[in-house]
């Protein structure tokens, strides 16, 4: 994790006719993350979960879809936290 990400360059739009549930995904992940979030990785952690949304988005995924996406995401994140979290 960097601070990499304070760029303005990096920032990840993602538009979607499903974005209220993916943004309420997004809520779910950072509560669980809370404690390993900080100032600098969260825009690399928030990044990163925006690009692999918009990769299910342009492929044409379903909602559901869209979702596991974003979840299996969350849990390669939980990883790179060296493996500091439990994630069922």
């Amino acid at each position: 994790m960097d601070l990499s990400g304070v760029n303005s360059k990096t920032r990840v739009l993602v538009v979607s006719r499903h974005a209220r549930k993916i943004s309420k995904l997004f809520y779910e992940i950072r509560e669980i993350f809370g404690d390993y979030i900080d100032y600098g990785n969260k825009y690399y952690f928030y990044r990163r979960l925006g690009m692999r949304a918009n990769e299910c988005i342009e492929q044409g995924n379903d909602l559901q879809a869209i979702l596991l996406g974003i979840v299996d995401e969350a849990k390669k994140l939980a990883y790179e936290f060296e493996g500091r979290m439990y994630f069922a």
